[in-house]
């Protein structure tokens, strides 16, 4: 079975040089790179409702603030992934931190929403760079309990990045500053970036053997996820809604035909990857999550600051304790690991995610407009723990389950599912929302009951997947 921890089966054409020791300084420097992503996710829902104040823009179109920095982010991740396999995982993770520094400054100094948003795009592009070489440099440099360690490491930062990005995003957009305190958010986030990019020195090198970059693949990908995120951002016209996603449809099918003629070392989605029932299985699972994920914490802003009144620092400060749970658990999950198979953990938590997100839209039902904040931090404490406890083994299991020649791949289809997931739940769920209360009450009851219906098909799908998700840490 394959174990969150288990040894790699890896073909000996698969194999590169011998992999270089991953120290201290490195994997710090691996960690605050993978905590950019959701940091600057974290940052856009806390600073929405300012930008889209200063900016102009209604509810609905401030998701297009979000969705064009996914578009971006998605569109580049599985060519991250493979540049970074074949040309060296430290310079794309450099040449990424660097491009993220210089478009955060865009986007804090964009005059306009239409500038805003292209350098929202281009940021994206910029993590989508980086973010891939991250796990791909952990799994290629450690082995056993240590990989297994460093990968909930990771998982934990990702629930740091959005706290993180949160709280400072509320402590500067509260300063006495008017409009300019989401500029200076931004400002930090390029600070931040900066850092990365200059330690960058202490990560080892790591690439694959291999031949060149599929360059057509990488565009039919961009196409199809672009076309699938636009289709998601598009409002008020159905025509241009079903024509894109066609259009997605279409350059999706066209990518499978042209992958199949493509020879497994050149290939953007080789089939030594693509037919890991783990890897499948953890991608199906990872746009069920993240739909829900991306959701929960958009329209929890919105019902928080609008309905019930919340400043972005206090609803920042209401999420702490959700994110802070998704940390802990994320951090001692491997250690639960070594007695307790994935599979298990995976069934816990997200039987408990579902109930507990259930639990939420009754609080809120009982409670409107003025709800016990005591009970709320309880559930999302709980939340926040049981998305962590699936999650965590999700990752290392599907991980585990590719050779490290394609573990750039792997990382990006992970995150490029997971953006796209973002999306579709930030898309889907900000219209239920508004459709059911824009006050925030009966649409944050109604988007939580929602949000707690996807728990059933993940739990049905771990339950089946005993093969490809069972195992003990070895």
């Amino acid at each position: 079975m394959t174990s969150f921890t288990a040894p790699v089966r890896v073909p000996p054409a698969a194999l590169a040089a011998a992999p270089a020791t991953l120290r201290a300084a490195g994997l710090l420097t691996l960690l605050l790179g993978g905590l950019l992503g959701n940091f600057v996710f974290g940052v856009s829902t806390i600073a929405l409702p300012v930008m889209t104040a200063d900016l102009g823009m209604g509810i609905g179109a401030g998701s297009l603030l979000v969705t064009v920095f996914l578009l971006g982010f998605a569109s580049s991740l599985v060519l991250g992934g493979r540049l970074g396999d074949r040309y060296g995982r430290r310079r794309l993770f450099r040449m990424g931190a660097l491009a993220l520094a210089a478009t955060s400054v865009l986007v804090a100094v964009s005059p306009e929403s239409l500038t805003v948003l292209s350098s929202r795009f281009a940021q994206g592009v910029a993590i989508g760079l980086m973010l891939p070489q991250v796990l791909a440099t952990i799994q290629n440099t450690a082995e056993g309990r240590r990989r297994a360690a460093w990968i909930g490491l990771y998982v934990a930062v990702i629930g740091a990045g959005t706290m993180l990005g949160q709280l400072i995003t509320g402590a500067v957009v509260a300063l006495p500053w008017g409009a300019l305190g989401w500029r200076a958010a931004f400002v930090v986030v390029a600070l931040i970036a900066g850092v990365a990019a200059a330690a960058a020195s202490a990560v080892p090198e790591t690439r694959a053997a291999g031949g060149g970059i599929d360059v057509v693949g990488a565009v039919l990908l961009a196409l199809t996820v672009g076309c699938l995120l636009a289709a998601l951002a598009v409002h008020g016209s159905a025509l241009l809604t079903v024509g894109l996603a066609a259009g997605a449809v279409v350059t999706g099918g066209v990518l499978v035909l042209w992958e199949r003629r493509m020879p497994g070392d050149r290939a953007l989605l080789p089939a030594v990857a693509m037919r890991e029932p783990a890897l499948v299985i953890g991608l199906v699972l990872n746009a069920i999550f993240f739909t829900g994920y991306g959701a929960f914490v958009y329209y929890f802003v919105f019902a928080a600051e609008n309905g019930m009144g919340l400043t972005a620092m206090q609803t920042a400060g209401t999420l702490v304790v959700f994110a802070a749970a998704f940390v802990a658990v994320s951090v001692i999950a491997p250690r639960l690991h070594a007695r307790l198979p994935a599979r298990g953990l995976m069934v816990a938590g997200t039987a408990v995610q579902g109930l507990t997100l259930a639990g939420i839209a009754l609080w809120a039902a009982a409670g409107w407009p003025a709800p016990q904040p005591l009970v709320l931090q309880a559930l999302l404490c709980v939340l926040g723990g049981a998305q962590a406890l699936m999650y965590a083994p999700l990752v290392g299991t599907v991980m585990n389950a590719v050779p490290p020649a394609v573990a750039g791949l792997a990382s990006g289809l992970f995150s490029t599912v997971q953006q796209v997931a973002l999306a579709l739940g930030v898309a889907v769920f900000s219209l239920v929302y508004a459709a059911a209360d824009a006050g925030g009450g009966e649409g944050l009851m109604v988007c939580a009951l929602v949000q707690a219906g996807l728990a059933v098909p993940m739990l049905v799908i771990v339950l089946v997947a005993r093969r490809a998700l069972g195992g003990r840490a070895g």
